[in-house]
């Protein structure tokens, strides 16, 4: 049974992976940890339906840059029959475990489905870079991708916690330590 639910919100390239990895780190030796993406069963059932490769869409290459504003579009007309769809599809995929790191939340009915599955046990994170940072990392804006509500649809949400990824490791450690000693005292 899920005993916590970490929401971890961003834009591309923010980081957001990276920090989820740094969390999961950080707790793996004292409970079962799992990271899902609603994304994650968003592409699980998009490769499913158009005959594609679910692990090649989960890649950060230019297979998946191929088919992103189709999968956005294809995504926001099943979120508009069912906002939850990806979600529960996600939580299904994780399984049993004790913490669930929701690695790429995107939406108010996102963080809507979370925390009302998880009222009391839920921490919402935002992750941040600079432009300069992200285009470091690759990211260059794609109209239709960085103008939707896929990528904008939290920008004025009031996270509890907000990282800003632009420093070391350590210092994302050193963050992350400190949100699982308030989070999971």
């Amino acid at each position: 049974m899920v005993k916590h639910v970490f929401l971890i919100s961003g834009k591309r390239k923010c980081g957001k992976d990276f920090c989820c990895s740094i969390l999961y780190e950080i707790l793996k030796n004292s409970y079962n940890v799992k990271i899902v993406g609603v994304s994650y069963s968003l592409k699980h059932q998009y490769a499913k339906q158009f005959g594609l490769s679910y692990e090649q869409l989960l890649t950060e290459g230019s297979y998946k840059e191929q088919y992103r504003e189709n999968m956005i579009v294809w995504g926001e007309e099943l979120r508009e029959k069912d906002p939850s769809v990806f979600c529960r599809e996600a939580v299904r995929m994780a399984g049993e475990c004790d913490i669930l790191i929701v690695s790429d939340c995107r939406r108010i009915s996102d963080l809507d489905y979370f925390q009302s599955q998880f009222p009391n046990d839920h921490t919402t994170i935002r992750i941040s870079a600079s432009i300069p940072i992200r285009e470091k990392r690759g990211y260059k804006f794609k109209a239709g991708v960085d103008d939707a509500l896929s990528e904008c649809g939290l920008d004025d949400y009031d996270f509890k916690y907000y990282f800003e990824n632009e420093s070391t490791e350590e210092y994302a450690r050193t963050f992350f330590s400190s949100v699982e000693a308030v989070e999971l005292k």
